[in-house]
């Protein structure tokens, strides 16, 4: 009977060792879950701030100051022409809407684990600008006639009364 409560003791033992291994990884893998949804919440608000603005220069901006507070960069510039690219120690990045390449972001010294981090970023800026152009696009066409390329007469008629108020103010 001693040789059975041994045996049984043994048993426990190593039954209490594995759970004591399984509860390490579990913590270890719910420490790496939170790690996850911390990154992807910080990566969320940055998309929001980065989206903030309908201004083209206020959206770059808005990313520039974002990606400086989440991933070590050194310079990040928007570029218009490809002949401005810099070539030397910058990932450049071209941004392009419906096969059109728009304008060129150039940053340097970006570390290798933070490239994801960095390109989902430029995804969420690349978003932004398009938001920016078509909200900018969408105010050209309200206050242009499209058949004659000129301002429309309500618009005509809006910045007439502003001018009259101007005048009458500065006399």
């Amino acid at each position: 009977s001693f040789k059975r409560e041994e045996s049984d003791y043994a048993s426990l033992e190593d039954e209490y060792k594995r759970q004591l291994l399984e509860n390490e990884k579990l913590k270890e893998g719910n420490f790496n879950l939170e790690k996850t949804a911390r990154d992807t919440i910080v990566l969320y608000d940055i998309a929001k701030e980065i989206c903030r603005s309908l201004d083209e220069d206020k959206v770059f901006i808005n990313f520039c100051s974002q990606i400086t507070r989440y991933i070590e960069v050194g310079d990040c510039k928007l570029l218009k022409d490809s002949a401005e690219v810099p070539h030397k120690g910058y990932t450049v990045l071209p941004l392009s809407i419906d096969k059109n390449t728009l304008r060129y972001l150039a940053v340097s010294q970006i570390e290798e684990q933070d490239k994801d981090k960095f390109h989902i970023l430029c995804q969420q800026f690349l978003l932004g600008m398009k938001r920016a152009l078509l909200y900018q696009r969408v105010q050209e066409l309200a206050v242009t006639d499209s058949l004659t390329n000129v301002f429309s007469r309500r618009y005509l008629l809006e910045r007439f009364n502003e001018e009259i108020e101007r005048s009458k103010k500065f006399k």
